[in-house]
């Protein structure tokens, strides 16, 4: 296990090639869909393996959900009071009139 900037990347040591900022560059995102649809496209793109590509997906996941606090019910409640949900699911913010 080594751990690059604040992940920690459970993949051989003697694999891991110099250029693994960029790969971590491109698939950090604080959204673990969007994580997981940037790791796609980089296997697609074929520029590192499968395997290492997994690895460093996984540990941005686990430190994503790590740093995802739980909301409070008074935090939810405003947000029901501030934002409406429209029927595509997308928050938007309350017209106050």
């Amino acid at each position: 296990m080594r751990k690059i900037r604040d992940l920690h990347i459970d993949f051989p040591e003697e694999l891991i090639p110099d250029n693994v900022e960029v790969l971590i560059d491109r698939l950090d995102d604080a959204d673990n869909r969007k994580v997981g649809r940037l790791a796609r496209k980089e296997e697609d793109r074929g520029e590192f393996s499968y395997g290492l590509i997994k690895a460093v997906k996984e540990a941005i996941q686990q430190r994503n959900r790590l740093d995802n606090t739980t909301t409070s019910a008074k935090d939810a409640r405003i947000d029901r009071i501030l934002f409406t949900t429209d029927s595509d699911g997308r928050r938007k913010s309350r017209k106050w009139n």
